[in-house]
């Protein structure tokens, strides 16, 4: 499998038969037990997936991990290498694209049976492979099966783009970034967000599409568009009515506000539609 040249981001799709290759690849975990059965198999599926030397980075990456947190009903997995006690990952096994958050993958598992379908994001952090985000509750997933037999389907994964090229916000497109978002965003976001003044220091920031992060909360995971003292507005995974929702992240409390990024910015700082576009910061 190629990459077909290291410019830009390729989707690599492939077929991963977990119950054929299991045995390929015990080695690659030798501290399986922090991880369970599905955990392992969906990260040996994208490193499958990778060409040298992603894939065996990746691979000893997965080797450094002691510890393991999840969250939100286990939709969110954290992956730490602790030594001495201490969060302290390798520097030498770091991927030259240390972006604060970077969608490495996406693996899918389909149940055949009711259609359902298990997505999880693969995500690097500062270089390192660094947590999973499930789009549901993985046990709530399985368990509906009926069957663990579903690890030993194929799991289709997408290879977003390549980790061993360094890289920034700006050398990926808007359309590939706008593409990773798996909900339909408010009509006025882009447009709003090129009229923002990106050297002004506002309360909010916009977010670029680049920029967008996923949180992951018990009921359902959202994406960040925009962001103040302690709030943000975001946008639901896999919705397609492009609501926006505003969240106090002191409280966790979450409300609907409508459809237009616009309208929900101008009441939140105040500004008329005079003074629109205010001066609000983009990143």
């Amino acid at each position: 499998m190629g990459w077909g040249g290291s410019k830009g981001a390729q989707h690599l799709t492939i077929h991963w038969d977990a119950e054929a290759n299991v045995s390929l690849f015990d080695w690659l975990i030798p501290k399986r037990a922090i991880l369970r059965s599905y955990e392992a198999a969906i990260l040996e599926s994208v490193v499958a997936a990778c060409d040298a030397p992603v894939s065996d980075l990746l691979a000893q990456h997965i080797a450094c991990f002691t510890s393991v947190t999840r969250l939100s009903r286990d939709k969110e997995v954290l992956l730490y290498c602790k030594r001495k006690g201490k969060v302290d990952f390798p520097s030498e096994l770091l991927f030259a694209d240390k972006r604060d958050e970077a969608k490495l993958a996406t693996a899918t598992i389909l149940n055949p049976d009711n259609k359902q379908k298990l997505k999880v994001d693969v995500w690097l952090s500062g270089g390192q492979l660094f947590s999973l985000t499930f789009n549901q509750s993985p046990n709530d997933f399985f368990q509906a099966s009926g069957s663990s037999e579903l690890l030993h389907r194929n799991i289709e994964v997408k290879i977003w783009f390549d980790p061993t090229h360094c890289s920034s916000n700006k050398v990926v497109s808007i359309e590939q970034s706008i593409g990773n978002i798996e909900a339909r965003i408010p009509d006025d976001y882009l447009t709003l967000y090129e009229a923002t003044d990106k050297n002004t220091h506002d309360a909010w920031s916009i977010l670029s599409p680049n920029s967008v992060r996923t949180v992951v909360l018990d009921e359902a995971n959202y994406y960040i568009l925009a962001e103040g003292p302690h709030a943000a507005l975001m946008v639901k995974q896999e919705s397609q009515d492009q609501v926006i929702y505003f969240v106090d992240l002191e409280t966790d409390e979450i409300q609907a506000v409508g459809t237009s990024l616009r309208a929900a910015l101008r009441a939140l700082t105040g500004h008329n539609e005079d003074s629109w576009p205010p001066a609000i910061k983009r990143i």
